[in-house]
This record gives C-alpha cells, structure tokens and sequence, in this order.
C-alpha cells in the first residue's frame, strides 16, 4: 500500500488516534465531513481565536498598567511581503513585558486595490499612520503612549515625513527612546570611515566569498583550518567580532588553505587567490584587523546585555557612559594601548613571516608625505588606531547624547543616584521631568507641577538617605525600585518609575519576532495568508500566557454564520 502525507496536522492527529486516545478516533470516524473540525478554514478561525485570546490578556494588562511604549520595525518575509512588527512595552507586576501584537503587511493593509496602477510608496508617514490605526483598533489612549522604540533609519527618523514625527502628532506624550544596540551598531560602524578598516573588511568579506562560492575550495578549508569561516553581518556585532577572531586565531592555516588553491590549474582561481594572498600578507591589513578587534572586544558584551529582556533604561544609561569613559581614556593614553596591539600585531606578523613597515612613498604620491614618523608603530598609530577611536567616539556621543536622550532625566528616580546627586541637580531634573510628564500625571496647573513633584521626591529621598546611614541594602534595578515605592504615600514617584520602566532599551523584541517569522513562514509555506501568520507567532512567542480554552470555543463559535448551533 502507497504511503501517504496529508501534513503535519492530519499525521499528527492520526499518530494521536493511533497511540490510544479513543474519543479522538471515534470522533474522526463516526462524524460527518462537516464536523471533524479539521479543515484548514477551521484550523485558521481556531488559530484566529486563540490570537485573539492572547491579544485580549495583553490589552488587559497594558490597560491596567495605563502607561506603555510602542516598539515596531518592518522587513521583507520569503515572500517579498512588507512586514510590520509590532510590540507593546508596560509595567506589568513590577516587571517589563515586550509583548508582541501581529504582523502586518504594510502594503495590503495601506493601499487599495484600485490604486495598483500608482506606486505604493512606504514612508515614514504610511508606517506611522499604520502604527496609529492599530493601536486605536486595539483600544489603546494614545495619549498614555509614552515612548516609541525604533532603530535609526531616515525613513522612521525624518523630521519631516518620519514615522516617529506622524506618531508624535497624536501620542504628545511619547519620546523616542532610540535602540541602543543598533546605535552602537552604528557607531561602531564608523571605523569603517578610517580606510584602512573599511579595506581590511572588504578583504575578509572577499576571502569568505571566495571559499563559499566552491565546494571544492571550501573542501580544503576544511582540511586545513577543521571549521568554517563565518562571514561579517552588516549589522550583526556580535558575530562580526566573531569573524575577526576567527581571521586573528587563524590567519596562518587561512593563508596556508590559499597557497594550496594556488597551485590549481584552474585559469580563474589563481589570479584571485594570487591577490588575496597579497591583501591578507600586508602590514596595514593586520594592523587594522588587530585595531579592529580590540575594539570589539570593548563593545561585544555591551551588544549581548543590550538584547536582554530585563535591561532597563537607568542600567543601559549607565553602561553606554560607561564604554564611552573607556574609549576616551584609551584615545589619551593612545601610545601605551598601541603598544600592547602592536605586540599582538607583531606575534601574528612572525607566524605569516611578514616584516611590519610604512610603506614606502610611491612615485604618484607628490602631494603629501607619510605622516612624521619614527618607527612603524608610529606611523600606524597615527593612521589607523587614533583614527578609528576618534570616528567611533564622535559618532557614539552624537547618537547617545543627554539631549537626544531627554527620558535619562528619569535616571535621578533610581536609589543609586537620588542620594548621591547635589540639590541642584535634583531640582533641574525634577523641573525637565515635571515639564515632560506633569500634564501625563494628572497636573493641570503647569507653575505647580515642579514644586508637587519635587516635594514628593524629597521625600522619597530622604527616606533612602536614612536607609543609606543605617547601612541598609538598596534595590539595584528599576523594577526592585519599584516595588519598594508605596503607591499611596508616593504617587507621582510611584507612576514616573511606572513610565520609566515602560520605556524601551532597544528593538530587540522586533528581531526576536522576526526570528519566529523566519520559522513560521518558510520557503514551503510561502502562500501563509496574513491572519494564520499572526496567530503562530502570537502562540509561539506567548507561551506563558494561559489562554481559556472555554473562552476560545466561544470566539469561535461566534466567529462565523452557521446552519446549526454550535455547541459541545
């Protein structure tokens, strides 16, 4: 007898009725064909049903916590469809839920079918005009909105047609709180200004192209380096520190796996690997491959913390000034940190057998010399090192800077900070703070918004300085701060730590939803219709929501016109 797939579902279901569920099979035996439930039209009303379900506990919770952030990022499924992550960030029990909502396909849910024959055009004004529609759907004061999570790119950040601006216009009580990792991201992506990164990056990327693109040549890779290179992401960091130590560990059995393609006869692979050989035995890729490394090294734990769901903005405030002590420091003690790369540089050099030297002043070069110099160290400082810290350093100031980040004002609320800060501080912070949020807490009257707020917060202050003199333990974090504030005697400090903890650190939750879409929707389910999409990713990522499953029969009961009532 043939075997036969009906699918997943089908075998499933028949594996279950075979291993001894009885009322399983005598229902898929003795009921008609319109009541075994197993159609795929029923599958999606169930699936729809139980989407609903979940959305239904999130709403709750965001409505109790009254306060939340929108986090939302669009990219391109398998099947060329523009999907639109969006997620909810609250204070649920003292804790921070970065709670998924649905997919959405920008261009089926903006434009109408009657307009095909014009260009659907997706800015910044149709993402937050799409943005602002769900969240009216779903209910939600848009007023209570109190941050908008985004990365950086023009079309969500123009201050003429961006989507944070559109979304502004309605929500006046959001700020944008910009995703961390992804300005770091950045930031760091302008070492690639400094020439010699930028060449010594694209060598890595050509060496990587170059063993992927043949079996043959990845064959001997293998057999000499026992692994595979990993490519650098444009944006994925931390697999990006991963290349270069893999290309810093082992550049020799690299170099070694070329020389062996080399002596092919192939026409075509041996004047590439001839110039790759070249590119990787030079003193400047090295010196920068080393330069680029430790810097990496310096961020790679601040891209992991970044990405954690418990991270909280104070934490992420502090950890960022952090990094940016470290690199200022190492730019004012350049020569002593260089040194130490250089003896890196120097123990990689001996093992390819190359000689570290400037290179020497070509024939061409008549309108400028090499930079003073002395010794090679010198000359590679100079160009490369000092260079690099200079682009990563200004760039990462500008992005993260106190006046970008207006919310950090929210910092002084954490115990750490509000017994170690002058009075002077602590009334400006308050002032920027009561201006910001005042109107959000229920304060009419703008000339006393300050001087209630800051009433109530000396207060709190004092108890925590009484606390520090008793030698007593202080909550670390903005959730712990939280629970010790009494609702009752503190309600202006108890909601900013409320808002605080609504703000998002980055769009991590976005990437993550993207990960489940890129299971769900696979190059075999291509034809997933948007409805089914939404409601496996909600069920994949919500697994600790505890759905009713009386309350789901009964949406899907309701869900459609029946000929007969449907009842159990």
């Amino acid at each position: 007898m043939p075997l036969s797939n009906e699918g997943n579902f089908r075998e499933l279901l028949r594996y279950r009725a075979e291993s001894g569920d009885s009322k399983l099979k005598q229902q898929l035996k003795t009921s008609g064909k319109n009541a075994t439930y197993i159609r795929k039209t029923t599958q999606n009303q169930l699936i729809d049903s139980c989407a609903k379900e979940i959305i239904g506990v999130i709403l709750e919770r965001v409505k109790s916590a009254r306060y939340y952030s929108i986090i939302f990022d669009e990219t391109t499924d398998v099947s060329h469809s523009s999907q639109l992550s969006l997620a909810l960030c609250y204070a649920f029990d003292n804790h921070r839920p970065k709670d998924l909502i649905g997919f959405v396909d920008v261009h089926h849910a903006t434009f109408e079918p009657s307009t095909a024959d014009k260009e659907p055009t997706v800015n910044g004004k149709v993402v937050g005009q799409l943005v602002l529609s769900l969240l009216e759907e779903m209910g939600l004061n848009l007023l209570d909105c109190v941050g908008i999570g985004t990365d950086g790119c023009a079309m969500i950040l123009s201050n003429n047609c961006g989507a944070v601006v559109e979304i502004q216009n309605k929500a006046k009580n959001a700020s944008r709180c910009p995703c961390f990792n992804h300005a770091l991201n950045l930031s760091l992506s302008r070492s690639s200004a400094v020439s010699s990164i930028r060449n010594a990056i694209g060598i890595i990327k050509e060496v990587v192209a170059f063993f992927n693109a043949s079996a043959k040549r990845n064959y001997v890779l293998n057999k000499v380096l026992k692994a595979q290179l990993t490519g650098i992401g444009e944006t994925r960091w931390i697999e990006r520190n991963e290349s270069l130590m893999q290309f810093v560990s082992e550049l020799p059995k690299i170099i070694q796996a070329l020389e062996h393609i080399s002596h092919w006869s192939e026409s075509v692979t041996a004047p590439k690997v001839k110039t790759l050989v070249t590119a990787l035995h030079s003193a400047e890729f090295v010196v920068s491959l080393q330069c680029l490394h430790s810097i990496c090294a310096l961020t790679l734990p601040l891209s992991r913390l970044f990405q954690k769901k418990t991270l909280d903005l104070g934490a992420a405030d502090g950890h960022v000034f952090d990094l940016l002590d470290v690199l200022a420091k190492r730019w004012e003690t350049c020569d002593e940190e260089f040194a130490l790369v250089f003896e890196q540089v120097k123990e990689l050099s001996d093992k390819i057998q190359l000689a570290v030297e400037v290179p020497r002043i070509t024939q061409r070069q008549v309108y400028r010399n090499n930079p003073p110099h002395t010794t090679p160290e010198e000359y590679y400082r100079r160009i490369v090192f000092i260079h690099m810290l200079d682009s990563v350093i200004s760039d990462l100031k500008s992005r993260l800077s106190r006046d970008t980040l207006n919310s950090f004002r929210l910092t002084v609320l954490l115990l750490s900070n509000i017994v170690n800060c002058t009075d002077d501080l602590l009334q400006s912070s308050v002032k920027e703070i009561s201006s910001m949020y005042g109107q959000l807490l229920g304060l009419t009257v703008p000339s006393t918004r300050a001087t209630l707020i800051l009433a109530e917060v000396h207060v709190w202050r004092s108890r925590w300085l009484r606390v520090k003199r008793e030698g007593g333990i202080f909550p670390s974090s903005v959730e712990e701060t939280a629970k010790e504030c009494d609702r009752h005697l503190y309600p202006y400090v108890s909601s900013l730590l409320d808002i605080f903890i609504s703000l998002p650190v980055s769009v991590a939750a976005a990437e993550r939803s993207f990960s489940t879409l890129r299971k769900l929707k696979t190059w075999l389910r291509a034809q997933m219709g948007q409805t089914r999409l939404s409601g496996l990713a909600l069920l994949n990522m919500h697994r600790d929501i505890d759905i009713s499953i009386d309350r789901v029969i009964d949406r899907f009961a309701n869900s459609g016109a029946r000929k007969l009532e449907f009842c159990l």
